[in-house]
């Protein structure tokens, strides 16, 4: 009987023995999403209208659509001025972007989600600078404004 016993023993430490000096290697992978990702299109809301030199800025705010699946984080929505149409008056200065003052960004930090007209942006100013010349050629002048996001 002890001979069972002291057999049994033996066997038992034999097995967790082995259980504990087991040793092995593997490989595995992950990929990240992403590399289909379209970009956001940019929206202003806010409609300008009235400027007049030497006026108050008008503050512009807009939202997004995101055609992707997942939401997208953006940091800033950055805004310039392209070229203003010329004035019909030849006589007088043209109006030129010279004669705007437009903020250049405004600041998201926001995760926008899927969909149209989703997230907000707000931030970007724009006015009619006072130069000191005629500016008529201004008058009723569209400008336009490119936006982009980063």
């Amino acid at each position: 009987m002890i001979s069972i016993g002291l057999a049994l023993v033996i066997t038992t430490s034999v097995i967790a023995y082995a259980f504990w000096t087991g040793i092995g290697t593997g490989t595995g992978e992950a990929k990240t999403g992403g590399g289909n990702q379209q970009g956001l299109t940019v929206h202003q809301t806010t409609i300008v209208d009235g400027l007049t030199p030497g006026g108050a800025p008008v503050t512009i705010s807009g939202n997004f659509d995101n055609p992707n699946a997942n939401p997208v984080h953006v940091n800033n929505v950055t805004a310039s001025l392209g070229a203003v149409p010329a004035g019909p008056d030849g006589t007088k200065p043209p109006c030129t972007a010279a004669d705007f003052d437009l903020s250049p960004s405004a600041a998201v930090n926001a995760d926008i989600p899927n969909g149209n007209g989703v997230g907000s942006w707000t931030g970007i100013t724009i006015k009619l600078k006072e130069t000191g010349l005629n500016q008529d050629n201004c008058k009723s002048a569209t400008l336009p404004i490119t936006y982009g996001v980063n």
